[in-house]
């Protein structure tokens, strides 16, 4: 029982860090798209 309790927390904080890791991976994806859409417009400007 005590081990099912362990595996359950550690999925769950195993869980929590990949969301983590995603949501910042996609946070910073779309800062690097924004600022090269910054670069361009002031090249074609």
């Amino acid at each position: 029982m005590k081990l099912k309790k362990l595996d359950n927390i550690g999925l769950r904080l195993i869980a929590l860090l990949l969301a983590i890791v995603l949501y910042h991976a996609l946070k910073d994806s779309d800062a690097i798209k924004n600022s090269h859409r910054e670069n361009d417009r002031t090249i074609f400007r």
